[in-house]
Protein backbone atom coordinates (compact mmCIF):
# COMPACT_ATOMS: atom_id res chain seq x y z
CA UNK A 1 0.00 0.00 0.00
CA UNK A 2 1.25 3.46 -0.85
CA UNK A 3 2.00 5.99 1.92
CA UNK A 4 -0.96 8.07 0.73
CA UNK A 5 -3.28 5.08 0.93
CA UNK A 6 -2.04 4.19 4.40
CA UNK A 7 -2.58 7.74 5.61
CA UNK A 8 -6.12 7.72 4.21
CA UNK A 9 -6.81 4.38 5.91
CA UNK A 10 -5.63 5.74 9.25
CA UNK A 11 -7.72 8.88 8.80
CA UNK A 12 -10.87 6.83 8.20
CA UNK A 13 -10.28 4.12 10.82
CA UNK A 14 -11.65 6.02 13.81
CA UNK A 15 -14.67 7.47 11.97
CA UNK A 16 -15.53 3.99 10.70
CA UNK A 17 -15.36 2.55 14.20
CA UNK A 18 -17.52 5.40 15.50
CA UNK A 19 -20.07 4.83 12.75
CA UNK A 20 -20.33 1.06 13.18
CA UNK A 21 -20.36 1.23 16.96
CA UNK A 22 -22.91 4.02 16.99
CA UNK A 23 -25.18 2.17 14.58
CA UNK A 24 -25.08 -0.99 16.70
CA UNK A 25 -25.79 0.85 19.95
CA UNK A 26 -28.71 2.81 18.49
CA UNK A 27 -30.16 -0.22 16.75
CA UNK A 28 -30.05 -2.39 19.90
CA UNK A 29 -31.42 0.42 22.02
CA UNK A 30 -34.38 1.04 19.74
CA UNK A 31 -35.06 -2.65 19.15
CA UNK A 32 -34.65 -4.02 22.65
CA UNK A 33 -35.26 -0.95 24.77
CA UNK A 34 -38.10 0.74 22.94
CA UNK A 35 -39.38 -2.32 21.10
CA UNK A 36 -39.04 -0.82 17.62
CA UNK A 37 -39.24 -3.33 14.79
CA UNK A 38 -35.80 -4.63 13.75
CA UNK A 39 -36.17 -3.03 10.30
CA UNK A 40 -36.96 0.45 11.65
CA UNK A 41 -34.39 0.18 14.42
CA UNK A 42 -31.74 -0.89 11.93
CA UNK A 43 -32.56 1.94 9.55
CA UNK A 44 -32.41 4.58 12.24
CA UNK A 45 -29.22 3.07 13.59
CA UNK A 46 -27.55 3.27 10.20
CA UNK A 47 -28.61 6.89 9.75
CA UNK A 48 -27.38 7.98 13.16
CA UNK A 49 -24.21 5.90 12.95
CA UNK A 50 -23.41 7.32 9.52
CA UNK A 51 -23.83 10.85 10.82
CA UNK A 52 -21.52 10.14 13.73
CA UNK A 53 -18.91 8.74 11.37
CA UNK A 54 -19.10 11.83 9.19
CA UNK A 55 -18.61 14.11 12.19
CA UNK A 56 -15.67 12.02 13.40
CA UNK A 57 -13.72 12.37 10.14
CA UNK A 58 -10.89 14.78 10.91
CA UNK A 59 -10.96 17.96 8.87
CA UNK A 60 -8.27 18.37 6.28
CA UNK A 61 -5.64 20.88 7.41
CA UNK A 62 -5.70 24.25 5.72
CA UNK A 63 -3.20 24.44 2.86
CA UNK A 64 0.02 26.30 3.51
CA UNK A 65 -0.07 29.87 2.14
CA UNK A 66 1.92 30.46 -1.02
CA UNK A 67 4.91 32.80 -1.09
CA UNK A 68 2.80 35.37 -2.89
CA UNK A 69 0.14 35.15 -0.18
CA UNK A 70 2.79 35.58 2.52
CA UNK A 71 4.12 38.68 0.78
CA UNK A 72 0.62 40.14 0.44
CA UNK A 73 -0.19 39.44 4.09
CA UNK A 74 3.07 41.01 5.31
CA UNK A 75 2.57 44.15 3.20
CA UNK A 76 -1.04 44.46 4.37
CA UNK A 77 0.20 44.27 7.95
CA UNK A 78 2.80 46.96 7.25
CA UNK A 79 0.30 49.33 5.65
CA UNK A 80 -2.22 48.77 8.44
CA UNK A 81 0.47 49.46 11.03
CA UNK A 82 1.53 52.66 9.30
CA UNK A 83 -2.07 53.89 9.19
CA UNK A 84 -2.66 53.03 12.86
CA UNK A 85 0.47 54.85 14.02
CA UNK A 86 -0.35 57.84 11.84
CA UNK A 87 -3.69 58.13 13.62
CA UNK A 88 -1.93 58.07 16.98
CA UNK A 89 0.45 60.82 15.86
CA UNK A 90 -2.39 62.99 14.58
CA UNK A 91 -4.09 62.66 17.96
CA UNK A 92 -1.15 64.29 19.79
CA UNK A 93 -2.91 67.44 20.94
CA UNK A 94 -1.02 69.05 23.81
CA UNK A 95 0.98 72.30 23.38
CA UNK A 96 4.10 70.13 23.49
CA UNK A 97 3.81 69.55 19.74
CA UNK A 98 2.98 73.09 18.64
CA UNK A 99 5.65 75.22 17.06
CA UNK A 100 4.82 78.30 19.13
CA UNK A 101 5.58 76.40 22.33
CA UNK A 102 8.17 73.84 21.32
CA UNK A 103 10.03 73.87 18.04
CA UNK A 104 11.58 70.48 18.74
CA UNK A 105 8.14 69.06 19.58
CA UNK A 106 6.67 70.30 16.32
CA UNK A 107 9.63 68.89 14.40
CA UNK A 108 9.33 65.54 16.19
CA UNK A 109 5.64 65.23 15.36
CA UNK A 110 6.37 66.08 11.73
CA UNK A 111 9.08 63.41 11.58
CA UNK A 112 6.80 60.82 13.16
CA UNK A 113 4.10 61.57 10.60
CA UNK A 114 6.64 61.42 7.79
CA UNK A 115 7.84 58.00 8.96
CA UNK A 116 4.28 56.65 8.92
CA UNK A 117 3.55 58.02 5.46
CA UNK A 118 6.85 56.82 4.03
CA UNK A 119 6.36 53.35 5.48
CA UNK A 120 2.91 53.08 3.92
CA UNK A 121 4.23 54.37 0.61
CA UNK A 122 7.07 51.87 0.33
CA UNK A 123 4.78 48.96 1.23
CA UNK A 124 2.51 50.07 -1.62
CA UNK A 125 5.17 50.14 -4.34
CA UNK A 126 4.34 47.79 -7.25
CA UNK A 127 7.88 46.42 -7.32
CA UNK A 128 7.79 45.34 -3.68
CA UNK A 129 4.28 43.96 -4.02
CA UNK A 130 5.64 41.78 -6.82
CA UNK A 131 8.41 40.27 -4.64
CA UNK A 132 8.56 36.49 -4.97
CA UNK A 133 8.96 35.91 -1.23
CA UNK A 134 9.21 37.69 2.10
CA UNK A 135 12.79 38.96 1.97
CA UNK A 136 14.97 41.13 4.20
CA UNK A 137 13.37 44.34 3.00
CA UNK A 138 9.87 43.19 3.90
CA UNK A 139 11.03 41.72 7.22
CA UNK A 140 12.53 45.03 8.29
CA UNK A 141 9.50 47.03 7.15
CA UNK A 142 7.22 44.72 9.12
CA UNK A 143 9.39 44.96 12.25
CA UNK A 144 9.30 48.75 12.02
CA UNK A 145 5.54 48.85 11.41
CA UNK A 146 4.58 46.42 14.15
CA UNK A 147 7.21 46.99 16.84
CA UNK A 148 9.69 49.83 16.52
CA UNK A 149 7.52 52.65 15.20
CA UNK A 150 4.70 51.86 17.68
CA UNK A 151 7.28 52.01 20.49
CA UNK A 152 8.54 55.44 19.39
CA UNK A 153 5.01 56.75 18.92
CA UNK A 154 4.18 55.31 22.33
CA UNK A 155 6.85 57.51 23.90
CA UNK A 156 5.29 60.52 22.21
CA UNK A 157 1.82 59.55 23.42
CA UNK A 158 3.05 59.14 26.99
CA UNK A 159 4.73 62.55 26.96
CA UNK A 160 1.62 64.08 25.42
CA UNK A 161 -0.45 62.64 28.29
CA UNK A 162 1.85 63.92 31.04
CA UNK A 163 2.58 67.39 29.67
CA UNK A 164 -0.66 69.29 30.43
CA UNK A 165 -0.66 68.50 34.17
CA UNK A 166 3.11 68.73 34.68
CA UNK A 167 4.86 71.45 36.63
CA UNK A 168 6.86 74.07 34.72
CA UNK A 169 10.13 72.27 35.46
CA UNK A 170 8.65 68.90 34.46
CA UNK A 171 7.28 70.44 31.28
CA UNK A 172 10.72 71.64 30.35
CA UNK A 173 12.12 68.17 30.92
CA UNK A 174 9.37 66.53 28.88
CA UNK A 175 9.91 69.04 26.08
CA UNK A 176 13.59 68.16 25.99
CA UNK A 177 12.69 64.52 25.32
CA UNK A 178 10.92 65.35 22.08
CA UNK A 179 14.22 65.87 20.32
CA UNK A 180 15.16 62.26 20.99
CA UNK A 181 11.78 61.08 19.75
CA UNK A 182 12.32 63.06 16.57
CA UNK A 183 15.78 61.56 16.14
CA UNK A 184 14.41 58.03 16.43
CA UNK A 185 11.69 58.80 13.91
CA UNK A 186 14.32 60.21 11.57
CA UNK A 187 16.39 57.02 11.75
CA UNK A 188 13.36 54.89 10.97
CA UNK A 189 12.55 57.12 8.01
CA UNK A 190 16.11 56.80 6.78
CA UNK A 191 15.94 53.00 7.03
CA UNK A 192 12.67 52.95 5.11
CA UNK A 193 14.06 55.41 2.57
CA UNK A 194 17.07 53.17 2.05
CA UNK A 195 14.76 50.29 1.19
CA UNK A 196 12.77 52.54 -1.13
CA UNK A 197 15.94 53.45 -3.03
CA UNK A 198 16.86 49.78 -3.34
CA UNK A 199 13.39 48.93 -4.63
CA UNK A 200 13.61 51.63 -7.28
CA UNK A 201 17.05 50.33 -8.32
CA UNK A 202 15.80 46.74 -8.40
CA UNK A 203 18.02 45.52 -5.57
CA UNK A 204 17.47 44.29 -2.02
CA UNK A 205 19.44 43.54 1.14
CA UNK A 206 19.24 40.68 3.58
CA UNK A 207 17.96 41.26 7.08
CA UNK A 208 21.41 41.22 8.70
CA UNK A 209 22.56 44.10 6.50
CA UNK A 210 19.49 46.08 7.48
CA UNK A 211 19.97 45.38 11.17
CA UNK A 212 23.61 46.43 11.08
CA UNK A 213 22.60 49.74 9.53
CA UNK A 214 19.76 50.45 11.96
CA UNK A 215 21.76 49.44 15.03
CA UNK A 216 24.68 51.61 14.00
CA UNK A 217 22.36 54.58 13.59
CA UNK A 218 20.61 54.06 16.92
CA UNK A 219 23.95 53.56 18.70
CA UNK A 220 24.86 57.15 17.89
CA UNK A 221 21.89 58.51 19.83
CA UNK A 222 22.83 59.78 23.28
CA UNK A 223 19.37 59.66 24.82
CA UNK A 224 17.91 57.87 27.82
CA UNK A 225 14.25 57.88 26.81
CA UNK A 226 14.43 55.72 23.70
CA UNK A 227 12.38 52.90 22.27
CA UNK A 228 13.63 49.36 22.79
CA UNK A 229 14.26 49.01 19.07
CA UNK A 230 16.61 46.05 19.35
CA UNK A 231 13.99 43.77 20.93
CA UNK A 232 11.90 44.00 17.80
CA UNK A 233 14.74 42.74 15.62
CA UNK A 234 16.26 39.92 17.68
CA UNK A 235 13.86 37.27 16.45
CA UNK A 236 14.69 38.16 12.85
CA UNK A 237 18.21 36.86 13.38
CA UNK A 238 17.10 33.45 14.66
Amino acid sequence: MTPEGLARLKRLAIPSAVGVGGALVVTLGLWLGLEFSPLIAGGLGLMIGGGGAALAIPAKPDPEPTDAERVAAALNEIRAGAIAQGERVRALGSPLWRGSTSETGAAAKKRLMAACEQLHGVASLPDIIARSHVDGDILLLRAIATETLPNVVGLAVENDRMYPSASPDARAEIASLTEGIGDQARILSEAVGRIESDVVQGTSRDIRQHLEYVRARFAKLDIEDSADFDRAFRELEA
